[in-house]
């Protein structure tokens, strides 16, 4: 069974109640696999941090991994931090990137819209 963020937080906040320090905390709740430090535990507590981790998320019992959308412009799924890689259509000379842009001016290119 899969816990709630909010859960293993109370969880957590009972254990600080009980006159636990952060760093047993943390090795109640480390594993073989992955060891939790006190900083991971703090941030739940304080923050609400959710971990993006799979090993820390399965030692603290939360369900692996995290829903992701696909984006509404293109429909795909990407990871967080990438960017998009749809291939853009320039259809005017401000879209171009800087350096595309510099070299067109100094060739004295001509945009084709077609």
């Amino acid at each position: 069974m899969t816990k709630s963020t909010k859960l293993v937080r109370s969880e957590i906040r009972q254990m600080r109640r009980a006159k636990h320090s952060y760093q047993r905390i943390a090795d109640f709740y480390s594993t073989e696999k992955r060891k939790i430090n006190r900083g991971t535990i703090y941030k739940i507590l304080k923050y609400g941090y959710e971990p993006h981790d799979e090993d820390i998320r399965t030692a603290l019992g939360l369900p692996p991994g995290i829903t992701m959308y696909p984006r509404v412009s293109c429909g795909i799924i990407h990871p967080v931090v990438k960017r998009c890689k749809q291939v853009r259509i320039i259809k005017r000379w401000d879209d171009l990137p800087i350096k595309v842009l510099k070299e067109a001016i100094e060739n004295r290119e001509e945009m084709n819209n077609g």
